[in-house]
């Protein structure tokens, strides 16, 4: 008689490539604090559907480290999800495109799956599908552009898989050569990137110039400031389409979030409240009673008002970040054109800010002097320039 094998284990791990290049959906969400574990996606779920969840915390987060059979997957963690999509049918395209997801172009594949969701939700949100595409246009574009362009880094990738650590940092000049031209940094930035590569590969690391240094950091954030003129754009493409104007075209010169960094204050999140209040002409005082609290006063004879200008404050002095919740009820209370825009803006800023606390003293240097409206400016107008193309591609093609 032969022995029963044991039923194997499904692994679920949020998807990292940790590549400076090309970023995953899960690194991306990670960048704007956004729950990447099964766990939190699945109570999530369970919640947004009304479901309890019959699984336990220690089961799930097993999930994404030892595995869970099939069994156990099957009878409580795909009810939930099978639960949320009965009652999500507009989402149902996603859980078919879900289905087709190839583990050779899994990266581009979710972040596919990802858009026709991103879709599905703006239709319910009152949006007609054909604006939709136009308004997610930059950031669908930028994504398949960012896949194809690394396509000579992944043939790389195939050819050295064997490398180790040791091994790979020998080589790594010849990985960034793969994609270095690609970027955004001028002839000068890829000079000091490739020779403080070559320094770092030698081991002498002491002898990267600040230059160099500087050119290397930036490559790394290549991606995320690409990123944040993307988003930039569809802030920009959001509240025209609101106002009744063309969705492709521009009405801020340099993209709001130039306007933002060009304001003082201690964190970046505070920079987008500057601007908030200059534009909207409101004061601190007026602008606090937008925010949500549930204080209910006390003995200490502090009035509500009070309590949410301190709050406020604490934002713009980067001593406290706002909730999701919070900050979605304080962007509904402007005008509802500027909805969209805000949120996308804030996340921004949020996330530079989570950036910049959990570096250290020297990336904090750099992340500042990327951060300005001069170099942001280059990435804007450059995604500026990549939108007006495939605008036109659009149009000649109809």
């Amino acid at each position: 008689m032969k022995p029963e094998m044991p039923n194997p284990k499904i692994v679920i791990k949020p998807l990292r490539i940790n590549n400076p290049f090309m970023k995953t959906y899960d690194e991306v969400c990670s960048l704007f604090g956004i729950p990447t574990s099964i766990r939190q996606r699945i109570k999530f779920l369970a919640k947004e559907s009304n479901q309890g969840v019959r699984i336990t915390d220690r089961s799930l987060d097993n999930l994404a480290k030892k595995g869970l059979s099939e069994k156990v997957i099957t009878n409580s963690v795909l009810t939930i999800i099978d639960e949320y999509m009965a009652q999500h049918p507009e989402f149902a395209v996603v859980d078919k495109l879900s289905c087709t997801i190839q583990p050779q172009s899994i990266v581009i594949d979710t972040w596919r799956v990802l858009f026709e969701g991103l879709k599905a939700a703006m239709v319910v949100e009152s949006f007609d599908r054909a604006s939709v595409d136009s308004l997610l246009q930059p950031l669908m574009a930028f994504i398949e552009r960012r896949w194809e362009e690394s396509l000579g880094m992944r043939e790389w990738a195939k050819q050295h898989h064997d490398l180790d650590e040791k091994e790979f940092r020998l080589n790594i000049t010849s990985f960034f050569s793969t994609f270095i031209n690609k970027t955004r940094l001028s002839e000068e930035e890829v000079n000091h990137t490739m020779s403080g590569m070559t320094k770092y590969a030698q081991g002498r690391e002491n002898e990267i110039s600040t230059e160099e240094l500087y050119a290397l950091y930036l490559s790394k954030q290549d991606f995320t400031l690409s990123l944040f003129a993307t988003l930039d754009l569809i802030a920009s493409n959001i509240r025209n389409f609101e106002l009744g104007a063309d969705a492709a075209a521009i009405t801020k010169d340099g993209g709001f979030l130039t306007e933002i960094l060009r304001q003082n204050s201690p964190c970046y999140f505070g920079r987008f409240i500057e601007l908030l209040k200059r534009n909207s002409g409101k004061s601190y005082q007026a602008m606090a009673t937008r925010i949500p609290t549930a204080f209910k006063g006390g003995s200490s004879g502090r009035t509500k008002q009070e309590a949410q200008l301190e709050r406020l404050k604490e934002w713009r002095k980067g001593k406290a970040r706002p909730s999701d919740k919070s900050f979605m009820a304080f962007c509904l209370q402007f005008k509802p054109y500027d909805y969209y825009p805000l949120m996308i803006l804030g996340h921004i800023c949020l996330s530079i800010d989570k950036m910049w606390s959990a570096a250290n003293e020297a990336d904090r240097v750099l992340i500042e002097k990327m951060y300005t409206p001069e170099n942001y400016l280059k990435y804007w107008e450059g995604e500026k320039r990549r939108q007006q193309q495939c605008s036109r591609l659009s149009h000649s093609l109809r």
